[in-house]
């Protein structure tokens, strides 16, 4: 039996639908219904069960084919014009709006009338700025009758600069699992909202679901607008009261984000991250390891203004407990520090303009930065972080923080191979005033504070220092990684 011509169906417009039915004992599909809707609009939708918004507002074209096979089983085979339509992933910073391309394909699989699985998933789109979505070879699994996804598989997801191979997304009890084969990830607009959200501390929002990522190889992970890492190791654990549990990356920083230094050109540079529980699920631990540190922050984005220097930084939480003080021991030795506003007012204050100079030039050279610091739900504070170079040695105490972006340093600068130099060559003399080799007679403390992105700063010069002083902040040159910081160190800044 053959049945055509147009219908209303749910005060929806059918312009042509054909319904064929068989009645043979052996027919293997026993019921095919062809319909065309020009267009299904979002509040039809809704009047149908199927509500959209807000991923997909506006008018829809569909061709649908249903079919009933012997026995429980039936199929939709769906063919969805998109172009009308905004379709819209605000988590991925990605929004195609009406008019652009669209399509998306899909079969739906159902056993006694209730949806059971989606297979032959395939999705493209054009977002307005042109990245494209595209998802090939999809497949899903639905319990509840439908109303609950199990398990996610795609051979292919392109998503703005995510280009991912073989991924698998897997209902657990508390969230879910995530596996990717391979490809580029870009984390950008997920990082950016999840600092939107911790910056937002008095919100009253939802917990996620749990995630657990599986060691996953990637060939680049985005951090920013041109800042990614290549050849990655990828892991992550977040919780069920939000906390990320676990994180591992490991990989390398491109050569372009590396030393500028000639006689340091080469390859990319391997660093290693972790942060999770420590042996036994005790206390977690932060491990970093940076054959180039600057290269390493750079491609990280999160800093720009030091050039090479191998990094080296542990950490340990207080307890158990996801809220846990981390303490956490810094060593970064032979750096350049370049283009660092804060510390060019520093030193243009203290008028050692020669050294601003160098710092805007090739940069200024350190052999060590070392200290302790303490990150404690969202701020960083620290007792003494010193740094010693050739030409200038520094240090810093105080605290910055991150969710507020605001900081309150303080710390001392010494000119330790220019002005000091002066007096050390002086016979006899220098050596009364200045204390030595590594040591000095001139410094001023400075004060930084305010907010993050344009802080206050302040300086003061330090006068009638006794000699040999400068033995707190350098330690002797040698020695310097067994030395212990002076707990006299740095000197109180005077209050005029």
């Amino acid at each position: 039996m053959t049945v055509t011509g147009p219908v209303r169906l749910g005060g929806v417009q059918v312009e042509e639908m054909t319904w064929r039915e068989r009645f043979e004992a052996d027919a293997e599909v026993v019921t095919q219904i062809d319909a065309e809707v020009p267009a299904l609009s979002a509040p039809a939708r809704a009047r149908l069960g199927v509500e959209t918004r807000p991923y997909l507002d506006g008018p829809v074209g569909l061709d649908v084919t249903y079919r009933s096979f012997r026995g429980a089983r039936s199929s939709v085979r769906l063919g969805a014009d998109l172009s009308p339509a905004r379709v819209a992933l605000e988590a991925a910073q990605w929004v195609k709006p009406p008019g652009n391309p669209g399509r998306l394909d899909a079969t739906l699989n159902l056993e006694d009338g209730a949806p059971v699985a989606l297979t032959e998933v395939e999705a493209s789109a054009v977002a307005q700025d042109g990245k494209e979505l595209r998802a090939t070879s999809g497949s899903a699994r639905l319990s509840d009758g439908g109303r609950r996804l199990q398990r996610v598989q795609l051979a292919e997801l392109r998503l703005g600069r995510n280009d991912l191979q073989e991924l698998k997304l897997s209902r657990t009890e508390t969230g879910w699992s995530a596996e990717i084969g391979g490809g580029v990830l870009d984390l950008a607009p997920y990082l950016e909202t999840a600092l939107a959200g911790a910056r937002d501390s008095g919100a009253d929002v939802d917990r996620p679901p749990t995630l657990e990522l599986r060691p996953s190889d990637l060939r680049r992970v985005h951090f920013a607008r041109d800042r990614y890492v290549e050849n990655v190791t990828l892991s992550a654990r977040r919780g069920s009261e939000g906390w990320w549990r676990a994180i591992r990356i490991a990989g390398e920083a491109p050569a372009r984000f590396a030393h500028k230094d000639a006689g340091r050109a080469g390859g990319a540079r391997p660093f290693d991250l972790s942060y999770g529980p420590g042996p036994n699920d005790g206390p977690r631990q932060l491990k970093v390891h940076a054959a180039d540190s600057g290269a390493m922050l750079r491609a990280l984005n999160i800093y720009d203004s030091i050039e090479g220097g191998t990094m080296r930084i542990d950490g340990t939480a207080r307890s158990s407990s996801p809220s846990s003080p981390l303490d956490v021991q810094v060593r970064i030795s032979d750096f350049r520090l370049v283009d660092a506003p804060t510390m060019a007012r520093i030193l243009t204050l203290g008028s050692f303009t020669g050294i601003r100079n160098v710092m805007q030039g090739e940069g200024i050279t350190f052999q060590s930065l070392t200290g302790k610091v303490v990150y404690d739900r969202g701020q960083l504070t620290t007792d003494l972080l010193h740094a010693y170079g050739s030409a200038l040695g520094v240090t810093l105490q105080g605290a910055v923080n991150l969710d507020s972006e605001e900081l309150d340093l303080s710390g001392v600068v010494v000119p330790a191979a220019s002005t000091n130099r002066v007096l050390g060559n002086i016979p006899v003399l220098g050596t009364l005033l200045t204390g030595g080799e590594g040591q000095g007679l001139f410094a001023v403390s400075y004060a930084v504070t305010g907010a993050l992105g344009e802080p206050n700063v302040s300086v003061n010069p330090l006068s009638a220092l006794a000699p040999g002083f400068l033995r707190g902040l350098f330690g002797r040159l040698g020695d310097l990684k067994q030395s212990e910081p002076n707990p006299d160190w740095p000197p109180k800044r005077p209050n005029n």
